[in-house]
């Protein structure tokens, strides 16, 4: 009849993209957080051979992507009535070490919820000068951060202490040790996280800066923080010095 002979050969027919569907749909249903490819896995797993890029545009057109929740803590409360310092630091010019330091509030989350970690810097060298980790967002945390800094660092009066509008920065206990020791206060005109990049941010200790750690392993990573080793600064937990970019390309022990 001058036919070939694989035209008596019939191809497979492969399952139906509705078939499909319903399989990812119930997968997706009982592992939430699975991307296309442990999708594609566990079809196969049931007996389905698909590719994957079928799986991926499967699971875009019928709305099966995983949607992550972003944990998310507010480290700053500005609805209160203490007092607000000027924003000193605008328009101040640093020319050496113990002039401005730089202080502010993130989270970092970990397995069990959040962490508070409140760091300060050295505006200079953006070197770690004092540090406080705790659970809550209580105003002694602010004020033990501070008393580090002034035991490690002994600044002359005058030197100026910038922070957010936060309730911890405004609080009696921390006005009182600023004054105690001859500090200026400084505080932005403006709160949130708005505020941290208006000026702190050059320093990046906010929520989007350098040691808002992630909980997430990593290959070669340092130690997770936790609060027995609270008395390690966030450098010292490090496995080296952070190179500080804008003052020479060094760390900020080298450059002091």
């Amino acid at each position: 009849m001058g036919l070939a002979r694989s035209s008596s050969y019939a191809a497979p027919a492969g399952p139906s993209d509705a078939g499909l569907v319903a399989e990812m749909r119930a997968i997706t249903d009982e592992f939430e957080a699975y991307g296309y490819r442990r999708v594609g896995a566990e079809l196969r797993h049931r007996g389905h051979v698909v590719n994957a890029k079928k799986v991926r545009r499967l699971m875009r057109e019928n709305d099966l992507n995983p949607r992550t929740k972003r944990r998310f803590a507010r480290t700053t409360d500005s609805d209160h009535d203490g007092p607000i310092f000027p924003f000193v630091a605008r328009d101040y010019e640093v020319h050496g070490p113990n002039q401005l330091w730089v202080g502010d509030i993130t989270y970092v989350a970990i397995a069990t919820g959040f962490v508070y970690l409140t760091v300060i810097l050295d505006a200079w060298s953006r070197r770690v000068i004092g540090h406080a980790l705790a659970r809550n967002l209580e105003a002694r945390h602010t004020v033990t951060a501070l008393a580090r800094a002034i035991a490690l660092r002994r600044p002359l009066p005058g030197c100026v202490f910038h922070s957010d509008r936060g309730a911890q920065y405004a609080s009696g206990a921390h006005h009182r040790l600023l004054a105690r020791h001859g500090l200026t206060g400084s505080m932005s005109r403006i709160t949130g996280r708005r505020s941290t990049i208006c000026w702190t941010g050059c320093c990046r200790i906010g929520s989007a800066g350098s040691y808002a750690l992630s909980a997430r392993p990593k290959v070669n990573s340092p130690p997770a923080i936790t609060l027995e080793n609270n008395e390690k600064t966030p450098t010292e937990r490090t496995s080296g010095e952070r190179v500080v970019s804008g003052v020479g390309g060094g760390t900020g022990t080298a450059v002091e």
